[in-house]
């Protein structure tokens, strides 16, 4: 009787293959570093000149008829400027402005 030898087929990786990729990885991850913080400087300036916009509407929104008007909403101090538009009487401008942002309406 012939004996057979049975041959394992080893599958998997080698210690050096995982610490080769990782390495890889690694490298990947460090070089998208300055792109990923400059996305998230812009996604935050972003929002801050959002919330300042609205900041602004809400400033027209509750505008009087009075010449100038000083409000603070949502931590933002507008100032609010009402002016006859044109030759018509019923027509205002409205001009809210805060810092160099400003928002301007006629009604």
């Amino acid at each position: 009787m012939k004996m057979m030898k049975k041959s394992k087929i080893l599958t998997g990786f080698t210690l050096v293959e995982v610490i080769i990729a990782l390495g890889l990885i690694g490298i990947i991850g460090v070089s998208m570093m300055p792109g990923l913080n400059s996305l998230i400087q812009i996604d935050s300036q972003v929002k801050e000149e959002s919330r300042i916009t609205y900041a602004l509407e809400g400033a027209i929104e509750k505008a009087s008829d009075d010449p100038y008007q000083v409000m603070e909403i949502n931590d933002y101090k507008i100032e609010v400027r009402v002016s006859p538009y044109g030759q018509s009487k019923n027509l205002h401008i409205y001009e809210a402005s805060y810092q160099d942002y400003s928002l301007d309406l006629v009604r």
